[in-house]
This record gives structure tokens, C-alpha cells and sequence, in this order.
């Protein structure tokens, strides 16, 4: 028991993304890395709450420059999770496209992500933010611990700023007509109706509802990896990790009184695409 629970500590310490699993790799009775599922959401909860914090203590950290696009555009969310915002201003992404093929545990849905395509721009907001708050935008993200979405980081103007993109792209998915509107609510916000993203986004083809995949394939992919046998038991067991995943991403901190949050008035002129 001493030499696993000193393994665990040496595998935080290197960073949380060593307790992910390979998704490409099937597991094997050697590898029961699929026990560990339960584990890594309540380690990233974990986390979370010892970021918020320490923002709550008014620790801040160097400046960081985001660049938000799709739903994050919106300043509810950006409230709801006490993301504070020093300054933004309108920005494009260039060579790359929005798509909703992040792959996400409900029939046929995706949410956005960004994809290389050269000459294609994705308009978006940099968001002047906290170090503290950046890492906490990964927590939100999936990006640590999970790697649903992943982080990259490019120059855009004098600003060097990080964005996400799906780590899980899936082709054929469609956005929630609730999502879409968010999205377009966001762009709305800083564009005109007849810009190009606006344009392309009242075409693309969104699905009511949202329900549930049976089964999920949130953190166990290969679930016969034990064998046939234990395939039901897998199945059970990775519903549960994603609906306490889900629980947890929809819960404030319990320190969210506490936690400070600002959004700047809108200061910049209309982006004419």
C-alpha cells in the first residue's frame, strides 16, 4: 500500500497528465490503468479547488493572454466560472477553422474546436487573464488530467496567446441548437450579422436534445480490455466517472463567493468580415 500511494505522489508531481490514459492503446490485465478513471476526476477536482484557492487568497500570477472563441465569447460563462478579465479585444486566428467535432458522451454531439486550414481565420476575443485563472480555464477545459481538449500556443500581433482545440475530433457531430445560440449570442456581441463567421454558423445543422451514449466512452475506450466478461462492469463504471465529472464541472467552487470576476465594457469597433 506504501509503495502505491508514494507512486501516486511521484505521478502528480511530474504533472497530472501522467495519470491520463492512452487512449490509442488498448489496457491489458498489466495495465489497469481503467481503475484509475474514478481517481483522476476526483484528483482534478482536487486541483481545481487548491487553484480557486489560492485566487481566493488574491494570488494572481504572471499575465496571460487567451484567445477565446465559440461559447467561451460569452461573458455568463466567463461569470459562472469567476474568470476575471483585465482587457480584450478583438482578434483572428489565422489558417484555422471552426468545427464541432470534439467529441463529447452524447449522441452525435460536438462541441467547437478549432483545425488548421490555410487562409481560413477564426475571429475570437484575447482575453487579458490571470496565470491562476489560466490554469483554472484548463481545469474547465478537460485539458489537464483528461486531455479532451488540448492547449497550444501561437503569436497573434504582439501578444503570445493560448487557445484550445479538441484533443478527441470526431467528424459527422453537430452542435446543440441551445450551444449554437450561445455561440452566435458570443460573436454577436463584437460582429456584425453579415460577417463571415455569423454567416456560416446560422447554416450549420444543430440537434435538440442531448442523450446520454450508451455506453459513454468517456475515460475507458476499450472496454473489453479485461475481457468479454467484464465489458457490462466497464461500461457501468465509466457512466459513473462522467456523471460525477459532469457534476463537478457544473458545481462552483466552494469557494466561489469568495473568488473575485470583472469583464471589461465593450472598447473596440465592429470586426467587418
Amino acid at each position: 500500500m506504501a509503495a502505491k500511494i508514494a507512486f501516486s505522489v511521484q505521478e502528480i508531481t511530474k504533472g497530472c497528465n501522467t495519470l491520463s490514459v492512452r487512449f490509442s492503446l488498448p489496457c491489458s490485465l498489466r495495465d489497469l490503468s481503467v481503475f484509475k478513471a474514478m481517481l483522476r476526476v476526483l484528483i482534478w477536482r482536487l486541483c481545481f479547488e487548491v487553484l480557486s484557492l489560492l485566487k481566493a487568497f488574491g494570488l494572481k500570477g504572471k499575465t496571460s493572454y487567451y484567445f477565446a472563441f465559440g461559447g467561451n465569447l460569452d461573458p455568463s460563462v466567463l461569470e459562472r466560472r469567476r474568470i476575471s478579465v483585465a482587457s480584450r479585444e478583438i482578434a483572428l486566428l489565422s489558417d484555422h477553422e471552426i468545427k464541432f467535432n470534439h467529441e463529447v458522451p452524447f449522441e452525435g454531439v460536438g462541441f467547437a474546436s478549432v483545425e488548421s486550414k490555410k487562409g481560413s481565420e477564426v475571429p475570437g476575443m484575447i482575453l487579458e487573464i490571470s496565470k491562476i485563472d489560466e490554469w483554472r480555464m484548463d481545469y474547465f477545459e478537460g485539458c489537464l488530467i483528461f486531455n479532451r481538449y488540448r492547449k497550444s500556443r501561437t503569436q497573434i500581433g504582439t501578444k503570445r496567446v493560448f487557445y484550445y482545440f479538441s484533443g478527441r475530433p470526431l467528424e459527422g457531430l453537430k452542435p446543440t441548437t441551445d450551444y449554437l445560440k450561445k455561440i452566435l449570442a458570443g460573436y454577436r456581441l463584437f460582429l456584425n450579422e453579415d460577417s463571415t463567421i455569423i454567416k456560416k454558423l446560422l447554416t450549420v445543422e444543430s440537434v435538440q436534445n442531448m442523450i446520454i451514449k450508451r455506453p459513454p466512452r468517456f475515460l475507458i475506450i476499450n472496454y473489453n480490455c479485461l475481457g468479454s466478461r467484464f465489458r457490462s462492469v466497464l461500461e457501468w463504471y465509466d457512466s459513473q466517472c462522467m456523471k460525477l465529472f459532469v457534476f463537478f464541472i457544473f458545481r462552483p467552487s466552494v469557494f466561489q463567493k469568495w473568488l473575485p470576476f470583472s469583464f471589461p465594457d465593450a472598447d473596440a469597433e465592429l470586426l467587418k468580415k
